[in-house]
């Protein structure tokens, strides 16, 4: 909650608190329950979850007691990152009973039934982004390390139980399928910002740019399309399905090349601009943001050639119209995030798993794993047998990474590499703290005290006899 909403700033002390105090009732909630009727309670989860959030909620609203007045939005900002905290713990449950109809089926019906996993992350996908339907810069982080992590450590969880070639083949199979549509939709993109490449005469200093330098020369020299999409979208000229700016005051890149402007002015003061722009986004799905993605292009765009700054500008004026260049930057944002969510997807395929082998492993030769029934009865040998699999799922991906790098290099001129090391350190922070918590929140659920038993016989109730 404090790294979503960056303008409530709770300080090391008070997390701890609020942490050790949340866990502290919630488990005195569950041990009273167990208590009084049996241990382990089923699906005990479920009872720690609710007063966990509830004590969470009550702390924060406490501390900041004093911006709720000032800040009406305060509020609905928290409802939307409660949600998503709920959503995540719902997945918590949907994959491991996913994971029971799978285990449960055999031969060609297996198979098949790993067919649902996409609807199930598509439905996921798109649940998280209509509630972050006013952060649309927040979108990838939480669709890509919540519902692409869990996606990740289930589908190696599958693979760990039913080692199968066939079973391998088919989950490569439907990210291959995956990787092609989107990519269509990468050429789909790039299609409409040739076209308006192609405007550019020969001999002009941007002939040999590409259209991320383009963008940000736009973006250097015209200021005043922040403001004119952001008047249509007061008109309601701009549908649901249009962002209609996608780059704030803190893009600290363009602010850093011209300073202040007028449409700074807007975006900032004008309460019914920024109001208007909050319901455009209310309908819109994933969708681009764009304004840290230019940020790590623009020396190079500055460093393009040797042809002053206001050469590039009278090019780009005379080249293409106002709403040309807004339809520019928009489609280029664009490009930006698809190639962002496609190489931050390849990577969590990749590294997940690996995390996944070691945990197994590690845990493995620990006195605890008999109290994990999928590695209760195993011997070094089945531990081998049941990690190959993922091992091979995670080379498999590895390899898709690299020429998902090469290909898409290829088509848009710059290394999506470079996006991902660039989200990875200036997220780290963010990011660490979503993969840590995903992963132990998911991995726990197997654990025998928590009493999550997907099949629903409970066979531990059947041997406790409650005194009387």
């Amino acid at each position: 909650m404090n790294q979503c909403i960056p303008r409530v700033h709770l300080s090391a002390r008070q997390i701890i608190f609020v942490g050790l105090f949340a866990a502290a009732i919630s488990n005195a909630i569950v041990f009273a329950i167990s208590a009084l009727t049996v241990f382990p309670l089923p699906f005990g989860l479920l009872v720690f979850g609710p007063p966990d959030a509830w004590v969470l909620a009550a702390c924060f609203i406490y501390m900041t007691r004093a911006l709720w007045r000032s800040d009406p939005y305060l509020l609905t900002e928290v409802k939307q990152q409660l949600d998503v905290l709920n959503f995540q713990m719902v997945l918590t449950f949907v994959y491991p009973l996913y994971i029971y109809g799978f285990v449960n089926l055999t031969g060609v019906m297996q198979v098949i039934f790993v067919l649902t996993l996409p609807i199930i992350r598509l439905f996921s996908k798109n649940r998280i982004s209509r509630t972050l339907n006013t952060h649309d810069d927040m979108k990838p982080e939480h669709v890509i390390f919540t519902v692409e992590v869990f996606n990740a450590l289930y589908v190696s969880n599958t693979l760990r139980q039913k080692s199968s070639w066939s079973l391998t083949g088919t989950v490569m199979t439907l990210d291959l399928v995956l990787f092609c549509s989107s990519m269509l939709d990468v050429a789909a993109l790039l299609k409409d910002v040739k076209i308006l490449m192609d405007k550019i005469p020969p001999g002009y200093p941007m002939t040999n740019e590409n259209f991320l330098q383009v963008a940000m020369r736009i973006l250097a020299v015209d200021d005043t399309w922040r403001e004119t999409k952001c008047q249509k979208n007061v008109r309601g000229s701009i549908g649901n399905d249009e962002l209609p700016n996608r780059f704030s005051v803190n893009d600290k890149a363009l602010d850093s090349m011209r300073g202040p402007t007028h449409a700074d002015a807007v975006v900032v003061s004008n309460g019914r601009t920024q109001r208007c722009m909050r319901q455009a986004y209310q309908n819109a799905q994933v969708v681009p943001t764009g304004n840290y993605k230019l940020d790590q292009h623009s020396i190079a765009a500055e460093k393009a050639g040797p042809h002053s700054d206001d050469q590039f500008t009278m090019d780009i004026t005379a080249i293409f119209s106002l709403s040309e260049r807004a339809t520019f930057v928009d489609k280029a944002t664009r490009v930006l995030f698809v190639t962002e969510y496609l190489v931050l997807m390849e990577y969590t395929e990749v590294m997940i798993p690996v995390i996944f082998c070691l945990h197994d492993v590690i845990l493995f030769f620990m006195h605890n794993s008999a109290y994990y029934p999928a590695l209760q009865h195993l011997s070094s040998a089945d531990l081998l047998n049941s990690i190959q699999n993922v091992m091979v799922y995670a080379l498999l991906e590895l390899a898709s990474l690299v020429v998902f790098a090469i290909i898409l290099k290829r088509i848009v001129g710059f290394s999506p590499l470079q996006q991902l090391a660039f989200v990875l350190e200036t997220q780290a922070e963010k990011l660490q703290t979503k993969l840590t918590v995903t992963f132990l929140y998911a991995m726990q659920i197997s654990l025998v005290h928590l009493g999550a038993d997907f099949s629903f016989k409970f066979g531990w109730l059947h041997k406790y006899k409650p005194n009387s």
